[in-house]
């Protein structure tokens, strides 16, 4: 696959609210970093909170003029010299909060697509650890809304709601989840 030098992209507007998103065009890097991965965006989800956002009525950060929306369907497009995990055309994705990669992290949120640039765009470059398979037998658009659909079922709703409620503090999953307690086997 080919990479460009420039590609498209949606930025949040400035000045009052409600904000709205405006087209961009973007540079890619000349190189990658050794653990960088460079994703070619095929289907994004809006969600709420990407909504939200342009309105100011969802409680994190924001970047000005940053890139909107957390959910994508995307393909490895090139990898850094250190990517171990991931090879050219696999389907992936980008997790939610870049500050947590466990659940029980101490390092505080960094939200896809309100303080950190999300992916409305075409290309994205991410480092490995924030990447995670998806099935290839899905479509880009089934499989960009899967992701959301994932994050919706319990425990994890209540995380969610404490966001929309405006009370972002730091939950740890672990004390909704047991942690240590793995699937075996045929269990799911």
């Amino acid at each position: 696959m080919p990479i460009p030098e420039t590609y498209k992209a949606f930025r949040r507007t400035t000045g009052d609210l409600p904000r709205t998103i405006s087209p961009s065009t973007e540079q890619l890097p000349r190189e990658l970093a050794p653990h960088d991965v460079l994703l070619k965006i095929h289907a994004v989800s809006l969600n709420f909170r990407d909504v939200a956002m342009l309105h100011g009525r969802y409680p994190v950060q924001v970047i000005e003029r940053g890139i909107p929306c957390s959910d994508a369907a995307a393909e490895v497009a090139a990898i850094g010299s250190a990517v171990k995990d991931f090879a050219l055309g696999d389907h992936v994705s980008v997790i939610f909060d870049l500050g947590n990669l466990t659940g029980c992290d101490d390092e505080p949120p960094r939200a896809l697509g309100g303080d950190v640039n999300g992916v409305l765009r075409e290309y994205a470059i991410f480092e490995d650890k924030y990447i995670v398979q998806l099935p290839k037998h899905l479509s880009w658009e089934e499989v960009s809304h899967a992701i959301l659909k994932a994050l919706l079922s319990p425990p994890i709703i209540l995380l969610t709601w404490h966001h929309i409620l405006g009370s972002y503090h730091r939950v740890c999953w672990c004390h909704s989840l047991d942690c240590s307690r793995r699937p075996q086997g045929g269990e799911t």
